[in-house]
């Protein structure tokens, strides 16, 4: 999604989180939905467009140095180092 590429996604563990509204999902043991997903993006340039928005926005909230600082403030407060 960063690089500007619409994004098909496993509906599995936490994807749908990280891909959010800007994605489609398929059932990972249905590979006739994933084909259907992949035809349907490359032939609907406006859902493709939209995916690509959408995609880019969703994909800042997913920053290293974000996900760094996160992980590091959890760390500080399993340690009782926190502020």
């Amino acid at each position: 999604m960063a690089s500007g590429t619409p994004l098909i996604s496993s509906n599995r563990a936490s994807l749908p989180e990280v891909g959010g509204n800007a994605a489609l999902y398929f059932d990972a043991e249905n590979a006739e939905e994933l084909a259907r997903l992949m035809i349907r993006v490359a032939t609907d340039p406006e859902l493709r467009s939209q995916m690509v928005s959408q995609g880019t926005v969703q994909a800042q909230k997913f920053t290293y140095a974000d996900s760094a600082e996160r992980i590091l403030n959890l760390y500080e407060q399993v340690l009782g180092t926190a502020d």
